[in-house]
């Protein structure tokens, strides 16, 4: 094909391009509000949500949409639930603060994507409810919560019906003395990879119809040292645990802490625990052989290991790349073109 029908075929695609609609509280973007922003968009459009914080509750979202914020500078009392019209919806980047409610639920909701985002809780409330019978991919996630009451609690609970992914995940808590979950449901199945467990006793109630899958997560501070309830046909490979071994094939009982930064009697602090694995340690480089380090070193247990370790501060302050450039008309073999451009400058995403 002709150079210059590969430019227009080019121009005319990109042109046909969604919205990109900015969210800034200081009135610099397109809206105040993350609301208004949704309001305004359409199936297929990009928010970015600059760093603030937004006091706000979207309900029943009910389109596929790119939701891109600028990390855990933007936080506040935020809760989203999305419903099966935003299936195939990625939402990345912000801090959720919240104390009486569930920040995220997706109830039938699929193929919805959540990457580095922070979900924190003072109170019992459950931090994500998974989709009742969609899937459900969840990337370099933080799940915590610091109240020090109570009993029978859970972070995540997946639902009925749904599949859920979690990858470079951190699950931390302040009540490693009472009887409660990581993650709680009965999803389909589920599957840990990469992931971190703080301060659990009884770590999993999940009644899967299917069994789950555990790979190269990492168990320490423990209240009463228990599983909890898992599919019994699970499958567990290089797991790593103080106290009690885990489940399945290889797996390593840790000596002791194997953090770089971590107190296990004041719990994981954010900006201050350093979960990365200490060189003396059997998770550094403990992982599946198969599954490799961005160094090209075996995979090290838990959160920073693996090819998509976790990105600290949920996104770095990577500029957004709204380019738009005009080629010439005709150009030569070997000429150098610009071509208009609608993307995001950042490692793998």
């Amino acid at each position: 094909m002709p150079i210059l029908a590969i430019l227009l075929t080019l121009l005319m695609s990109l042109a046909s391009f969604a919205n990109i609609i900015f969210v800034t509280p200081n009135g610099s973007g397109d809206f105040f509000t993350i609301q208004n922003a949704y309001n305004a968009s359409a199936a297929g459009d990009t928010i970015l949500i600059g760093p603030g914080n937004y006091n706000e509750t979207i309900l029943n979202m009910n389109r596929r949409l790119h939701i891109i914020a600028a990390g855990f500078d933007v936080a506040s009392t935020i809760r989203f639930t999305f419903a099966s019209g935003a299936s195939r919806s990625t939402l990345e980047g912000m801090k959720f603060i919240q104390g009486t409610n569930d920040p995220l639920a997706f109830s039938t909701a699929d193929s919805i994507t959540v990457r580095r985002c922070m979900l924190t809780n003072a109170n019992i409330w459950v931090l994500m409810i998974g989709p009742s019978n969609g899937r459900l991919y969840v990337d370099d996630c933080i799940f915590m919560r610091t109240y020090t009451a109570g009993s029978g609690l859970d972070l995540v609970n997946v639902s009925s019906g749904g599949r859920t992914y979690f990858r470079n995940c951190l699950f931390a808590t302040y009540l490693a003395a009472n009887n409660h979950n990581a993650v709680d449901g009965s999803t389909t199945r589920t599957e840990f990879h990469n992931c971190t467990f703080l301060g659990f006793n009884d770590v999993f109630n999940m009644n899967c119809t299917e069994p789950s899958v555990f790979i190269n997560n990492l168990f320490a501070d423990w209240g009463t040292a228990s599983w909890g309830t898992v599919h019994p046909g699970s499958v567990w490979d290089y797991n790593g645990a103080t106290s009690i071994a885990p489940p399945g094939t290889h797996s390593i009982i840790l000596p002791g802490n194997p953090f770089v930064n971590y107190s296990d009697a004041a719990n994981f602090i954010y900006g201050t625990s350093d979960l990365r694995i200490v060189p003396a340690s059997p998770a550094f480089n403990g992982g599946h052989p198969d599954i490799l380090d961005l160094d090209g070193s075996v995979s090290d247990l838990g959160i920073y290991g693996g090819p998509t370790p976790m990105v600290d501060t949920g996104a770095p302050a990577y500029p957004f790349a709204i380019t738009v450039a005009t080629s010439p008309a005709t150009a030569l073999v070997g000429t150098n073109v610009d071509l208009n451009s609608v993307g995001r400058i950042g490692p793998q995403y």
